[in-house]
């Protein structure tokens, strides 16, 4: 949905995008290559603000391939163009191509993280984006650079048919404008053009650069394309600024990344565009240089709040522990089992700081020496119980309640489970594949789930593991028979009891999508419902006698509009909703929010299951806290009033796919403005979110 709505808003622009500056409070970011290096990504949204009214940011291409998580940061900008349309602007480059994903690895990324549908949806959206932006109608944003043809103008450019102009061994003229603008460089010592090593574009020498830019009342040409060791390189006399934005470049060249930052008052002067630079270096092995306070905002407004140096660090790591705990169950599991066979639950201290060092990514780190800071080890033995580190680091909310998640998930699981066998015991014996009842791990807990092919992600397969695991005798690696049995049997009992067989004969009938993913479904409708509760409720109060069965479908169908789902989706989920309403031949309204797990209660629980989800997002992306409030504070006057609140959440609601209504988001203001007085300040801010252990 997210990539078909950026297609949607990209399809109607033309090729060549006219940006104007014209506030003195007006600045705008190029940013270069990113080649699937999130962490870059991050440090420059953290660093210079994300967009507003008056920080506008193009990103000039190259967003995937090389790097491991191209599919984050093409959905980033994706999404910060969704929710930012007028402040953010994303250029072609030569990687946002089918053959370059192919060779260099995106497409294999989208199809294991995802599936080769939605591979084909992003080609789709590569070939709407545009290929040139103008600043204030001097400054040329473009990936590659010029062509070898004479006399090219702006107009020209701006009539490229980027959809059908742009070919991989170009003949017209228009073919081999929009070629050299994804692929050509400039040189140095050449008048001219040369061929390209690239063998697709041209080398163009100043001449070339300097004949252009006379011809088309420019005062430069910002591109991007290759990496350079300080981030940036001027070429041709200032003719010609190449940024490239990836420091560290594939983690095998030592490159700073930079950006350039322009204001109203430097695109308007003869000021060196090479004085405005600002380079930047992502520091993996060294945790002090993710914790450094980068920001352009007024810094001495929340100086009075900083926290001490050593408890940043533990907090930042705390944070990135959270954030990849069923990683380091996994690992500690699998390391335990091969060290003893017997799958112990303890590991040493020496064992805990090399899985912990791997899994982080941060093996420089003297994790022995500051074991005491994160864990507990046994007096005397050494021993770190590492299901305990692991399952015990949960995040605190000041106003925290239960959103229930792991509760409703038992039910999507157990019907699952059900269709392919109705007898617990036989379940259980799946997933005890030593056969010993006593204690099934993580790691065989985690492949059973995966060859049930569910599409449940790894985090929320954690959550269901840890409730199950609860009321397990202490010191236990997972869960034996006794807690599968008390977890699961009632499911099992209740859909005896309501011709669950009947039911899943006809679930097994329906031929849904082949991304249709039924507990995803179901959230996002009670999501729906829960949002949109008095409207529903009126639909209902026209049946008082309870919807027809027949007539589910349609609502669901109607409220679930936005998602694209089929006919046959549709159905699947009403199946369900009926069979977990206890398959009455009306459907009351109280059933139909049984099934879904709400209340009249809902729109209070909807905005704490948020705040939970905000810290989530908040710790998994392992961005400060004071940076996020940051993000909201876009005047950087220490404060967040309602509407910069309501602005900043944009993000954040579509980071999770949630309909939250402007009531919701109000509530959560109200939750979060603990001293009531119309602002979320800075100290209130930190202390509904943070880390413990329970």
């Amino acid at each position: 949905l997210l990539v078909k709505k950026v297609t949607g808003l990209m399809v109607d622009l033309p090729t060549l995008v006219d940006i104007g500056l014209k506030n003195l409070n007006d600045c705008i970011t190029v940013v270069g290559d990113l080649h699937g290096q999130f962490p870059d990504l991050q440090l420059i949204l953290s660093t210079y603000g994300f967009p507003s009214a008056d920080r506008f940011y193009i990103f000039n291409g190259d967003f995937v391939d090389r790097g491991p998580n191209g599919c984050e940061v093409l959905f980033t900008l994706y999404l910060l163009k969704v929710a930012f349309p007028h402040a953010v602007f994303l250029n072609r480059g030569n990687h946002e191509d089918e053959f370059m994903n192919e060779r260099y690895d995106f497409k294999v990324e989208v199809e294991k993280k995802y599936d080769i549908s939605l591979y084909e949806i992003v080609l789709d959206s590569f070939d709407a984006l545009p290929l040139y932006h103008v600043i204030n109608g001097k400054h040329l944003v473009l990936h590659g650079g010029l062509s070898e043809l004479e006399g090219v103008t702006l107009d020209e450019m701006r009539s490229v048919d980027r959809f059908a102009d742009y070919a991989s061994f170009p003949r017209s003229r228009k073919e081999l404008i929009a070629t050299a603008s994804l692929w050509s460089d400039p040189r140095e010592g050449i008048l001219g053009v040369a061929p390209s090593e690239r063998g697709a574009g041209v080398f163009f020498g100043s001449d070339v650069s300097e004949d252009f830019c006379t011809r088309n009342g420019l005062k430069n040409i910002i591109r991007s394309h290759e990496q350079v060791n300080d981030g940036f390189l001027r070429f041709h006399g200032g003719r010609v600024l190449t940024i490239f934005s990836c420091s560290n470049y594939t983690n095998k060249m030592e490159n700073l990344g930079a950006v350039i930052k322009l204001t109203k008052v430097s695109v308007d002067s003869t000021q060196d565009l090479a004085m405005v630079v600002q380079s930047h270096r992502v520091q993996w092995s060294d945790v002090s240089a993710m914790l450094s306070f980068h920001t352009f905002i007024n810094r001495e407004t929340y100086a009075a709040f900083e926290l001490p140096y050593d408890r940043q660090v533990v907090e930042w790591v705390q944070a990135r522990i959270f954030g990849l705990r069923h990683e380091l169950l996994t690992a500690f599991s699998n390391l335990a089992s091969s060290a003893s066979g017997s799958g112990s639950a303890y590991v040493t201290v020496g064992q805990w700081a090399d899985v912990l060092g791997g899994v982080l990514g941060l093996k420089g780190v003297p994790w022995r020496s500051l074991a005491p800071l994160f864990c507990e080890a046994e007096a005397g033995g050494g021993m770190v119980d590492y299901r305990k580190f692991c399952l015990s680091l949960r995040v605190r909310l000041a106003t925290r309640s239960a959103s229930g998640r792991a509760r409703r998930m038992l039910g999507h699981v157990a019907l699952a489970m059900y269709q392919k066998c109705t007898d617990p015991g036989a379940i259980f014996e799946v997933f005890d594949a030593d056969g010993s009842e006593n204690s099934v791990s993580y790691p065989d807990f985690l492949q059973s789930m995966k060859e049930m092919e569910l599409a449940i992600p790894d985090e929320w397969l954690f959550e269901l593991f840890r409730s199950i695991c609860r009321g397990s005798r202490e010191g236990a690696l997972g869960f034996g028979r006794d807690e599968f049995l008390r977890t699961f049997k009632p499911h099992f009992d209740r859909m005896d009891r309501h011709d669950g067989a009947e039911t899943v004969e006809v679930l097994h009938s329906i031929e849904v999508s082949s991304n249709f993913k039924p507990w995803e479904a179901a959230e996002r409708l009670r999501n729906v419902v829960g949002a949109n509760l008095p409207e529903v409720r009126l639909h209902f109060a026209l049946h008082p006698a309870g919807l027809p069965i027949g007539e589910l479908g349609k609502l669901i169908f109607e409220l679930l509009s936005d998602f694209y789902y089929s006919t046959a989706d549709v159905a699947y989920l009403a199946i369900v909703v009926i069979f977990d309403a206890g398959n009455p031949e009306t459907l009351p309204f109280d059933l139909f929010l049984h099934a879904l797990h709400l209340d009249d209660s809902y729109e209070a629980e909807l905005s704490s299951a948020v705040l939970e989800q905000v810290a989530a997002v908040v710790y998994r992306s392992r961005v400060a806290l004071r940076r996020a409030f940051m993000a909201f504070d876009a005047d950087g006057d220490g404060v967040v009033t309602r509407e910069e609140f309501r602005n900043g959440l944009t993000l954040l609601n579509a980071v999770r796919d949630l309909a939250i209504s402007e009531a919701q988001i109000d509530e959560l203001f109200e939750q979060l403005d603990v001293s009531q007085d119309g602002v979320i300040q800075y100290e209130e801010f930190l202390a509904c979110f943070s880390l413990e252990r329970t």
